[in-house]
């Protein structure tokens, strides 16, 4: 007993840490969205003069290109901006309330930061469900309400991912998983956690470029979520031609 008892306190002094760390991460998360109206703002306010910066770096008779680029990346980024509204308040409400009714304490903490941290592709449910684990552990030592949980998260996230998500973001963005991982790992590495929500959108932009330039097409197709039907090695280009004998000699065919 007394050493299920340490272990206990060990447990429980690791985990006042790490939400020590998570409230500090959380915290830099709140404060970056928080900014996001000033930058709206202020990229409202400049707008004419950034269209003038963008369009200087190119030939007159590139201009009508950059500007359907332009106006494809902001249709883009509004539709996904109100996407992810709908989807915080769909995940805060129901998560933070189904928590609530079966009496989880920091339910709706809870639901606020799997809210959030769902925005980050694929990556934030994974951190989002420790995060939560974390926040039980806290206030109750019962299994019991590990479980209630994760299973209420896992139900939440399955029906974001097959519902909510396709329909109201997956829609707009139109890129494919290994993409986005790739795209959160690499913005994670260079500019941290903050970075890591931008990701997505940045990937999306630069896809709309990408499909619209002859030299960079083959990476906006790498990036799409558009799985080819057949392989192309079956394409006639890469069939091996076949040795066919006739009586005058060989032929190849």
């Amino acid at each position: 007993l007394k050493f299920i008892d340490e272990q206990s306190n060990s447990l429980l002094n690791s985990t006042s840490a790490i939400l020590g760390g998570a409230a500090n991460s959380i915290t830099g998360i709140l404060l970056f969205f928080g900014l996001i109206p000033i930058y709206i703002y202020l990229i409202l306010l400049y707008k004419n003069l950034l269209l003038r910066f963008v369009f200087m770096w190119f030939e007159p008779t590139e201009h009508k290109k950059v500007e359907e680029v332009m106006h494809a990346a902001e249709t883009m980024i509004k539709s996904y901006l109100g996407g992810l509204l709908i989807q915080i308040s769909y995940i805060t409400v129901l998560l933070g309330g189904i928590l609530f009714l079966f009496g989880i304490k920091h339910a709706l903490l809870i639901g606020v930061i799997f809210a959030f941290l769902n925005l980050i592709p694929y990556l934030g449910a994974l951190i989002g469900n420790i995060l939560g684990v974390l926040i039980t552990l806290a206030s109750s030592q019962k299994v019991f309400d590990i479980i209630i949980v994760l299973a209420i998260i896992a139900v939440v996230q399955f029906l974001d991912n097959n519902i909510l998500m396709p329909r109201i973001v997956g829609s707009k963005v139109k890129i494919n998983a290994l993409a986005a991982i790739v795209g959160v790992i690499i913005a994670g590495t260079m500019a941290g956690i903050s970075a890591m929500f931008l990701a997505l959108p940045m990937i999306a932009i630069l896809k709309i470029i990408f499909d619209r330039s002859e030299q960079f097409k083959q990476w906006g197709v790498l990036m799409g979520d558009e799985r080819p039907t057949k392989s192309p090695m079956t394409f006639p280009t890469f069939r091996k031609k076949k040795v066919v004998e006739v009586k005058s000699g060989i032929e190849k065919g």
